[in-house]
């Protein structure tokens, strides 16, 4: 890669997440003479990166999260278990989506399935579930080098795979100050530089929104955010030549986009085989979500990975099952 930037002429590189993204964050330095990298020091990224890390700074921080038990094997989850109100969940302290999650309903199966995770994705914690009912939502933010937030936008979850705790397959552009303001000033504390999401559960037992994780990285809904009048790959690389621009703080509320392939069929293929959805998750009736489905021409929806003007995005997409099958 240092070969390539130094030979060809780049204004800005941009990570689009996972390893990469530590390594150059890391390196950044070595390539700053040749090339624009946007991206925050690399111990603050790990500290994003790293639900274990994130949680400890918000809680230091008075962001509010939900109870959390930060353990490393057995013995220590000796010492804590009678303070546990079943159901949990534990988590892997790095991971993406519903990945390594598992929810423990009886403190007999907690050791287990924890020495069991902790074998596969190495350090842990343990959460209480927060209810559902309060709506899930996501602050995507832009912040220049003084951490000052450039464009801020917020989305909530209308469905979600799996249905307890997953990726978002359809949400909405929505105007939320509380979630704007607890995520801006989470990423502020931080010194935050560049682009992140910080994703919130609002508990309805107190309608306070706990904080779930950051997403330091380009997000899978970045399309609502583009569609609702917030191009942040665009403003991002614009920062980064520029060394700021000015804010941006309007954005078109009530905007819908849609992960049609495959992960709302998924969503839609759980319900139909009938959803089994514990701990007061509400599982709807099969005839109403085939028929939310099948609003494919929703007023102001646009679709992940479907579009006219640029097509093979998605035909590529369509056919990836395919390609899996093939290799």
């Amino acid at each position: 890669m240092m070969n390539e930037v130094k030979n060809e002429r780049y204004d800005v590189v941009l990570s689009l997440g996972g390893e990469g993204m530590l390594a150059l964050s890391k390196h950044r330095d070595l390539f700053l003479p040749y090339v624009k990298i946007p991206l925050v020091d690399h111990d603050i990224l790990i500290k994003a990166s790293y639900k274990t890390e994130t949680l400890k700074f918000a809680l230091k921080n008075h962001i509010p999260c939900p109870e959390t038990f930060f353990v490393n094997d057995a013995d220590d989850i000796k010492k804590i278990i009678d303070e546990l109100a079943f159901p949990v969940i534990i988590k892997p302290s790095r991971s993406a989506g519903a990945k390594g999650l598992e929810y423990i309903s009886k403190s007999e199966d907690l050791i287990r399935s924890f020495e069991k995770a902790n074998k596969i994705y190495g350090e842990m914690l343990i959460q209480e579930l927060i209810p559902p009912g309060g709506g899930a939502f996501g602050f995507e933010g832009l912040f220049n080098k003084q951490s000052e937030l450039r464009a801020g936008f917020v989305h909530q979850r209308l469905r979600e795979f799996p249905i307890t705790g997953g990726s978002s397959t359809f949400r909405i552009s929505v105007d939320n100050p509380e979630i704007e303001e607890l995520g801006a000033r989470l990423l502020k504390k931080m010194g935050w530089y560049g682009l992140a999401m910080v994703e919130f559960k609002v508990d309805p037992r107190d309608n306070i929104p706990k904080l779930m994780e950051i997403n330091p990285r380009f997000w899978g809904s970045l399309p609502l955010s583009i569609s609702s009048g917030v191009d942040f790959p665009f403003l991002l690389c614009n920062l980064a030549i520029d060394g700021d621009i000015p804010p941006i703080t309007e954005y078109k509320k009530g905007v819908k986009a849609r992960a049609l392939f495959y992960e709302d069929f998924k969503y839609l293929l759980a319900v139909m085989k009938g959803l089994d959805t514990p701990w007061g998750y509400h599982s709807p009736g099969r005839l109403e979500t085939l028929r939310e489905f099948c609003r494919f021409f929703e007023k102001d929806c646009i679709y992940d990975n479907l579009s006219w003007e640029d097509p093979v995005p998605g035909i590529l997409k369509i056919l990836s099952p395919l390609a899996r099958l093939y290799h």
